[in-house]
């Protein structure tokens, strides 16, 4: 059952494997259609202090090995020579062109002109009528005509290669014509291709880009990831490290509760080593491993989701104050399954982008990614209400009970107390990260990308060491998150009620008729919910 949805995973994520090296494979551009990609570019005196020492010391984008070939379509093209084409411009046999443009993020508003309302991008008829061409002056319309509207501020420091594309073969962008574009300034850089003249017809893209930083291939937005990620999994080594040798040495004393959090820190090690590895091939070659971007998401995704059910299993009292959970394991299991496939494809969505965005189309994919934000609060909601709610339960079940332990009391409202720390702290940095990834405050602080990303993974490792510092094991069969099955007989000898099991007290296996121990302790668990 786990496997399938990994491998379907796998398949949905693989075409995320692009790079700084972008490949495209006859990529259609259609008539009247904008298509661009955009990526951050460190100026040579403007990189990271570490990349500047080992660099190039040179920043370009090159688009030379560009090639753009018309799409004859039969219903304008008949296979008989003597058919008479149609009146359509797009069948017309006259050479056409194409026009790419190079800029920055912040001068994306000069490409295209509003006027009553209408935002017109090439210069077509309409444009014209509506003295969206050239400023609007006829003259410079009628010049105009077919190609990209490039006009206000920031107009000049656009650079507009315009390609001719003959009829009968296709047209490639060389050196000479403008084929490298060095950045001397730093910036979130865009490579816009623009089929607006209408006799191209549909257009096909082949041959690649080339976005070199001074480093080398990684985005500037993606740099400072690369070493927070390699510090991650060496933390996660080390956590590691403690846990299983602990567990190794108390092996006897183990409950559910504790493999949990052992398959956690499993997932956090791998999915740090695997994006390390994507980025730091990504920046010396130009090409991302798709089995690293794939497995590293899959991962990730998969040990938040987890790491969400720890902290429900623990508030819940799993191996402390209950033995079993029963349907309420089920429920965890199905949010968690929700939060993952909800987190999947949002992830497949906010990735580098594997494609061109269009111009025009930008905000459907958009308000998907927001309608994915929205779910994927709503599960982390159900997830905090339901935490809270079992700890209260838990809290007033202590203090209830007939043999109270003010130790394990204290535990869990320590435990409290790092709830409230996470859950303060996520609040204030969800606000950040919307402002952060909204309006034009990401064309300007760009580099702080993976500072969003990389505080939300501190703070499922603060949560995670927190959970394991209360759930230790120890040699004499207790943890401090939970009692000691012996000390508790040892103590209350004339309360139990027949032979008790230790096994039990910490979830290791279903419960017996012989249990009546862990029997009673879970019948009045319950018994004090239904009364609420």
């Amino acid at each position: 059952m786990v496997a399938r949805p990994l491998a379907l995973a796998g398949v949905c994520l693989a075409h995320l494997a692009t790079g700084a090296i972008y490949q495209y494979h006859d990529l259609a551009l259609h008539n009247q259609k904008l298509l661009y990609r955009e990526s951050g570019m460190y100026a040579p005196h403007d990189a990271p202090a570490a990349a500047r020492r080992g660099g190039a010391n040179t920043s370009f984008i090159k688009l030379a090995d560009l090639r753009f070939t018309r799409a004859l379509d039969e219903a304008c093209f008949p296979a008989v020579p003597s058919a008479k084409p149609p009146s359509d411009p797009a069948c017309s046999r006259q050479d056409g062109a194409v026009q790419i443009a190079v800029l920055e993020h912040t001068r994306l508003s000069a490409i295209g002109a509003s006027r009553n309302g209408t935002r017109y991008y090439c210069c077509d008829d309409a444009a014209a009528a509506a003295g969206a061409c050239g400023g609007g002056s006829a003259a410079a319309a009628a010049a105009a005509r077919g190609a990209l509207i490039v006009e206000g501020e920031g107009a000049a420091d656009v650079a507009v290669h315009t390609l001719k594309v003959p009829f009968d073969h296709g047209s490639e962008l060389s050196d000479a014509e403008g084929g490298i574009f060095h950045v001397n300034k730093t910036g979130m850089y865009i490579v816009l291709f623009a089929n607006c003249n209408p006799t191209n017809g549909r257009l096909l893209l082949n041959g690649h880009t080339e976005w070199v930083n001074p480093y080398g291939y990684l985005p500037g937005e993606y740099y400072h990831a690369m070493p927070f990620y390699f510090t991650l999994a060496i933390i996660y080594v080390v956590l590691a490290f403690l846990w299983y040798g602990l567990s190794c040495l108390t092996y006897r004393h183990l409950h559910a509760v504790h493999l949990w959090a052992s398959a956690v820190l499993l997932l956090g090690m791998v999915e740090t080593a695997a994006k390390y590895h994507d980025f730091s091939e990504w920046n010396l070659t130009g090409m991302r491993n798709s089995g690293a971007v794939t497995w590293g998401l899959v991962f990730g995704v998969t040990k938040r989701a987890l790491s969400r059910v720890l902290v429900l299993l623990t508030a819940m009292g799993y191996g402390t104050v209950r033995p079993t959970l029963g349907e309420d394991l089920r429920r965890a299991l199905m949010l968690a399954a929700t939060y993952w496939v909800v987190c999947v494809v949002g992830e497949q969505l906010q990735a580098t982008p594997a494609r061109e965005t269009d111009v025009a189309g930008q905000a459907i994919e958009s308000d998907i990614a927001a309608l994915l934000i929205m779910v994927s609060a709503l599960v982390d909601a159900a997830f905090y209400a339901w935490t809270f709610h079992s700890l209260s339960w838990v809290l007033a079940h202590l203090k209830t009970k007939a043999r109270p332990r003010p130790e394990l009391t204290s535990l869990y409202r320590r435990f409290v107390g790092v709830l409230i720390v996470g859950g303060v702290f996520s609040f204030a940095w969800a606000i950040f990260g919307v402002v952060q990834t909204t309006g034009d405050r990401r064309d300007v602080h760009w580099e702080l990308d993976w500072a969003v990303v990389a505080v939300w993974e501190v703070l499922y490792l603060y949560l995670l060491i927190a959970v394991c510092v209360l759930l230790r094991p120890r040699m004499d069969g207790a943890t401090s998150f939970g009692y000691s099955a012996v000390e508790m007989a040892e103590r209350d000898t004339n309360q139990l009620m027949g032979d008790h099991d230790e096994e039990l007290e910490y979830g290791g296996r279903q419960l017996s008729g012989d249990d009546e121990f862990a029997v009673a302790e879970e019948t009045a668990f319950r018994k004090g919910k239904m009364a609420d």
